[in-house]
């Protein structure tokens, strides 16, 4: 059996390495991350040229040098990188390799992450937030609400009107949204994906796949229902009322308990939202950013107004403070002179009271 694996062609032993562990150690996220990584490049670089046994750390140079070439980001370097070094500890945990030739390469090789995400300041969005708030356009509101909530899309797109309570003012954030390819076999992804609730399947390329948090995370996190939310919330719902009337048996009932829908009642998706994105941005005359870096400037808003590194952690939702200031918190220009004042200001004080003592 050692001898069979270690004679099997790399990419092919890494999709068993996935297919055996899927739902079991890898959430479905996670596994369509390195699916895709081993069908994009893995295969195009050792499919039917290298076996097991022959994956060296000076074939593993050559692979990652291709990067280079390339002029890849670092941080996809850095992905591909933690996925192989998953697959090679397993056919070292097998006996199928002797050792893992990845951890040859020294920490920090392929440096710091080099992405850099762009953020609003506060003055550019004074007339921005309000305007999305007012919008006809049901995603102009999502814009606006994942401002105030630091969401991701998928969490965005998760809410139910079953999780929102209007008098004591809380939401539950349970479910996700994603969607995945309709390659993908609906019963084998709720079999599998303990975190998979829902799969809906449609006439198109895709699932719509809602996942429950409760079964990952273990509990839902309860967030107060802001006041300036609730009023565009019900406008939504009455709204889309007009539009279940208006639509009559067209109108796609699945999703009814879903806040953001389209007009016939089909769920907008993390890609409509991608897509629709840049095209709000550039309607209402505002700098280009991705949908992910609202988090990033709510995040950095909240610095700038005082709000310690804990209280940040908390509002973002992230399970420890390191993440969410290696990742979210940004620094810009104009803070660093404020700073540097800030520090003039307290040394000139220092040497003041000295003059003073003399």
């Amino acid at each position: 059996r050692i001898y069979k694996a270690q004679n099997t062609d790399f990419y092919e032993y890494a999709k068993s390495y996935l297919e055996a562990r899927k739902g079991s150690e890898l959430h479905l996220s996670s596994y369509l991350a390195y699916q895709n990584q081993n069908d994009a490049r893995v295969k195009r670089f050792f499919h039917g040229k290298y076996k097991v046994k022959d994956v060296t750390y000076s074939v593993l140079q050559d692979f990652f040098n291709e990067f280079n070439q390339e002029g890849c980001a670092r941080s996809t370097k850095t992905r591909y990188k933690a996925f192989l070094k998953l697959v090679i500890d397993d056919a070292v945990t097998k006996d199928v390799m002797p050792s893992n030739p990845i951890e040859k390469f020294p920490k920090g090789t392929f440096g710091k992450s080099d992405f850099k995400a762009k953020t609003f300041k506060a003055h550019e969005i004074d007339d921005f937030l309000p305007a999305l708030m007012d919008s006809d356009d049901v995603i102009g509101k999502l814009v606006a609400i994942t401002f105030y909530y630091a969401l991701r899309r998928e969490e965005v797109l998760g809410w139910k009107w079953s999780q929102i309570d209007f008098e004591r003012k809380t939401i539950s954030l349970e479910t996700s949204i994603i969607d995945v390819s309709a390659k993908l076999d609906k019963n084998d992804i709720l079999k599998k994906f303990k975190s998979v609730n829902k799969v809906y399947s449609t006439k198109g390329r895709n699932h719509i796949i809602e996942q429950n948090v409760l079964k990952t995370d273990g509990s839902a996190t309860v967030m107060p229902l802001l006041d300036v939310v609730i009023d565009p919330l019900k406008k939504i719902k009455e709204q889309t009322e007009e539009y279940r009337k208006m639509f009559g048996n067209c109108y796609d009932n699945r999703f009814s308990d879903y806040v953001f829908v389209r007009p016939d009642g089909y769920i907008i998706t993390p890609s409509y939202v991608s897509s629709h994105f840049p095209i709000l941005l550039r309607n209402l005359d505002m700098k280009r950013i991705r949908f992910h870096d609202v988090r990033h400037t709510t995040a950095t808003l909240l610095l700038k107004e005082g709000w310690s590194i804990k209280h940040i952690q908390h509002w973002l939702r992230h399970s420890d403070a390191q993440t969410t200031a290696k990742f979210y918190l940004h620094t810009d220009e104009e803070e660093l002179v404020r700073v540097g004042a800030g520090v003039e200001d307290m040394y000139n004080k220092f040497t003041t009271k000295k003059e003073i003592t003399k």
